[in-house]
């Protein structure tokens, strides 16, 4: 793989490799990565990350993280894929990883022959996640940050079984959206997702409304890049911007008479939130990572 990618530092000097993770799930975002080696850089292992262990991607990722020049990431969430249809949104996850490189790299190895990028120099290689060094490793870093957003997803939506499949179709995820409808981060323009869509006549009938607050609060959080660690009562401290967070809250539920009989104490001084309404009392504690 080195070799592969060496050939072309024969001619440039900052050389990208790209790839993405999450175009064919049927929830969650999709995650690309780009990432930038000096050319004597080697990481013994490196490979398709869909060739590699669980456990020894994570190895493989710190090793990337450590030695590589420059890593940038770009995540689209699936809102958007809707919006754009996911070959798009795989270009513009990939657009912002370059971007987020903090350099403008003199040449891009795009894994596969799909995307192409007029304000870049780029080569596509068809299956480049087994041939090339950098485009290996960026499916690495894309994978691994992806697998790690669904599993903190798994944590406020545990019926759907997030940690084991990742938002991938298997006969647990199907029978998941037969039994309990689609989540907010589920892909409503795939199948079988758009004939599974709840009503918020669902939330009522079934007198859960506190698990779509659950998911509007969780999917802000993670998308703010905090980590779920608990779920028990709602309880949100540390770095999240308290009033921001109460804004989103109320112009996305209280029109929709949620907070009726709510209540909704907030203590700025020791940065925590607490959210008391009648379904339940949850609780996401969060760290910033």
């Amino acid at each position: 793989m080195l070799e592969f990618d060496k050939k072309y530092f024969s001619k440039y000097n900052i050389i990208a490799g790209l790839d993405e993770a999450g175009r064919g799930p049927l929830a969650g975002p999709v995650v690309a990565a780009a990432v930038v080696f000096d050319k004597n850089v080697f990481i013994n292992g490196i490979n398709d990350s869909k060739k590699i262990s669980a456990k020894k991607r994570e190895t493989l990722f710190d090793e990337i993280i450590s030695n590589a020049s420059y890593i940038g990431v770009g995540i689209i969430q699936a809102k958007e894929i809707d919006e754009i249809n996911i070959l798009e949104a795989t270009k513009k996850a990939m657009e912002k990883s370059i971007k987020n490189l903090k350099i403008i790299p003199e040449l891009v190895l795009v894994d596969g022959n799909q995307i192409e990028f007029s304000e870049y120099n780029q080569v596509s290689i068809i299956k480049g996640d087994t041939k090339s060094f950098s485009i290996a490793s960026a499916s690495i870093i894309a994978k691994v940050t992806r697998d790690r957003i669904m599993e903190d997803y798994s944590k406020i939506l545990p019926e759907y079984g997030f940690e084991s499949h990742k938002g991938y179709g298997t006969k647990q995820h199907f029978q998941a959206i037969s039994d309990f409808k689609s989540s907010i981060i589920h892909r409503k323009s795939f199948n079988p997702v758009s004939n599974h869509l709840p009503s918020f006549n669902y939330y009522t009938d079934n007198n859960i409304l506190d698990r779509l607050l659950i998911q509007i609060a969780g999917d802000y959080l993670i998308q703010k890049h905090h980590k779920i660690l608990d779920v028990n009562k709602l309880c949100i401290h540390s770095t999240l911007k308290t009033i921001e967070y109460i804004s989103y809250i109320e112009s996305n539920i209280s029109n929709q008479k949620l907070f009726n009989k709510s209540k909704i104490n907030k203590n700025f001084n020791n940065q925590l939130i607490e959210i008391d309404f009648n379904q339940g009392f949850h609780n996401i504690v969060v760290n910033s990572i």
